[in-house]
């Protein structure tokens, strides 16, 4: 409806009010006035954005690489699917998709948009990227949304730039936004064939989807374009323990470890590994290097497991209470904490230990292993 566009016009103007806004056609002429102009590559070439729903002005931008932003209603054509925030088709295009009835939350969603880029303006690279690198370096997911209108304007601006894909890929892949991850490493990797970091995404999202060998390749190909990558060694080891080779990942670890000593989460990595072969001793080795490099709850947590391995409960609640202490959000070193607890006949403090950790990352296992202990305490 008009009133959608009526407030997708005023956005633009207020957001942008040093930029002129262009009718490429009738329609978008009678919402700015004056006439309007024809969309060949030339006056394309001149345009920093083009704001258009499904029709030849789209297209045209998107043939000719201009920055798109693409406005679907609920039922869109087929090329565009049902879901996603990017194009199979043309790289430089963002889908802003109707959730509901016509056009609903289109305009809303554009805004948002908008607003992201205000402050580093439309084209203006080297504060897009300051902008992303500092989004990028914050955890959660909130962090990951802030980042993908600046690295999606990135991609706009240069699609044959595969540093920008990556840039795009890292808070997707944060935000698991599968489908849209797929299509832009799939661009990524099509720009930029021999891009470790984008190689490296690819591994990661192969992991997470249960495909470690896939993993393994992708990981692998990383290592021969960027050798000294301590990356590629982790997400190979990685691989080789979902594949259940388990001597393979401890000997890539040693290599990561020796070129990079002082990554606290490459030595905790290879204590796992170091615990899961039976190395009682050298896993103890590499989890203490990683309490005096880092002292994070990674490190605690591994401890207090091998404490626990080895019937040192009063050990193991010490490091797993520090651990918990040091990162009360931390899932895996809760849930452990509240199982030696519960083992050791201290049940209310097991069912405090989830309370709190409940507070900050709720999740059904928690609540699941939660509702157990109330009934194991005659709490019904």
């Amino acid at each position: 409806p008009d009133t959608d566009f009526r407030q997708i016009v005023a956005t633009l103007r207020r957001t942008f009010p040093d930029r002129r806004l262009v009718a490429l056609d009738t329609a978008a002429a009678s919402l700015l006035g004056g006439e309007a102009v024809d969309a060949d590559p030339l006056t394309l070439a001149g345009l920093e954005l083009v704001v258009a729903t499904d029709g030849p002005a789209a297209h045209a931008a998107g043939v000719t690489g201009t920055p798109l932003w693409l406005l679907l209603d609920d039922e869109p054509h087929w090329m565009w699917g049902r879901q996603g925030l990017f194009s199979r088709w043309y790289p430089t295009a963002r889908l802003f998709r109707a959730d509901g009835a016509n056009w609903q939350g289109v305009a809303n969603a554009l805004a948002t948009e908008a607003k992201a880029l205000a402050a580093p303006g439309l084209s203006d690279v080297a504060s897009l990227t300051r902008l992303a690198a500092a989004a990028e370096s914050v955890d959660g997911a909130s962090a990951a949304r802030a980042a993908l209108p600046l690295a999606a304007r990135l991609v706009a601006l240069d699609p044959a730039d595969p540093e920008a894909w990556a840039r795009l890929a890292g808070p997707l892949l944060r935000l698991g936004e599968t489908g849209d991850l797929d299509r832009v490493l799939d661009a990524g990797l099509s720009a930029g064939p021999r891009h470790a970091p984008l190689l490296l995404f690819a591994a990661r999202r192969d992991l997470e989807r249960g495909k470690p060998a896939a993993a393994l390749l992708h990981a692998e190909k990383a290592s021969s374009f960027a050798p000294a990558s301590t990356d590629a060694l982790r997400i190979r080891a990685a691989a080789f323990v979902e594949l259940g080779d388990l001597t393979k990942a401890e000997f890539t670890l040693r290599q990561a470890v020796q070129a990079a000593p002082r990554r606290s989460g490459l030595l905790v990595a290879w204590g796992e590994v170091l615990r899961k072969l039976g190395d009682v001793r050298g896993a103890s080795r590499a989890f203490e290097r990683a309490v005096i490099v880092g002292d994070d709850a990674d490190a605690r947590l591994g401890l207090g497991r091998l404490a626990q391995s080895e019937g040192e409960t009063g050990l193991a609640l010490h490091f797993l209470g520090s651990a918990v202490a040091r990162d009360d959000g931390h899932t895996e070193a809760a849930m452990e904490f509240a199982r030696v607890l519960f083992a050791a006949g201290r049940v209310g403090e097991a069912i405090g230990v989830l309370r709190r950790l409940i507070v900050h990352r709720p999740s059904p296992p928690v609540h699941a292993f939660l509702g157990e202990l109330l009934l194991a305490s005659g709490d019904f």
